[in-house]
Order: C-alpha cells, then sequence, then structure tokens
C-alpha cells in the first residue's frame, strides 16, 4: 500500500475516487438549479433555440413572417431580423456544436452539454 494508491487488479482506488468526487460534485452543481428556469438569461435561451433549430432542420434561420410588418424590429438580444428570418449574431460555436449533438442525440441532450464542458475543464 502506497498512499492513496490502493491497487486490487485493474481497479484502482484513487481514480475510483476521483470519479465519485466528480460525479458528486456535478449533480450538487445541478441541483442549484432545482425549481428554476433552466434559462439565467435571453442570450442563453436564443442559443438553445438556434441550437435546437439547428439539429432539426440543419439551419440557424428561423422564419418569422410578423417581422415584414414590424420592419423586422422583433427580435431577441444577440440577433437580428432579416426580412422575414431571425438569424443569430453571436457566436456560432456553441449552438452549432450543441446543434450537432442534439441531431444526432436528440434535442433534450443539448441541455446537459455546458454542464458536462464545465465539468470536464476541472
Amino acid at each position: 500500500m502506497k498512499g492513496w494508491n490502493l491497487e486490487f487488479g485493474s481497479w484502482n482506488f484513487k481514480k475510483t475516487a476521483r470519479l465519485v468526487i466528480l460525479v458528486i460534485y456535478f449533480l450538487s452543481t445541478l441541483s442549484l438549479s432545482v425549481g428554476t428556469s433552466f434559462f439565467n438569461s435571453p442570450d442563453e435561451n436564443a442559443n438553445f433555440v438556434f441550437a435546437e433549430q439547428f439539429a432539426n432542420k440543419q439551419t440557424f434561420k428561423i422564419n418569422d413572417s410578423i417581422n415584414l410588418e414590424l420592419a423586422g424590429i422583433v427580435n431577441p438580444r444577440s440577433s437580428i431580423a432579416l426580412a422575414d428570418s431571425i438569424v443569430p449574431i453571436s457566436f456560432l460555436g456553441l449552438p452549432f456544436i450543441a446543434g450537432l449533438i442534439g441531431s444526432v442525440f436528440g434535442s433534450n441532450t443539448m441541455l446537459w452539454i455546458t454542464p458536462l464542458l464545465a465539468l470536464l475543464s476541472i
């Protein structure tokens, strides 16, 4: 026995303990959002909508015919109205990656990308 490195065949106590601590940390940080809205800002919500649009239709453009009548003044923050469509004007990296993952694994998996990336950054 050398410190924490208890090895029994291929099982390593230190690696298992790290994994358990990361899972507990992940679940504890997710528990902070229980009972609240999933998105904290309009930008997060817009990024999710554009990612979902990309996952389902492989385009970021969202058709909104009311913008033709209102001269393009209806659009959320971090997006712009062009003719009868709303398009993103912010960084497209996260909606693109989330949309790719959402197109493969389903739209609900897109909600877990940011928490998982935060966990992996530790």
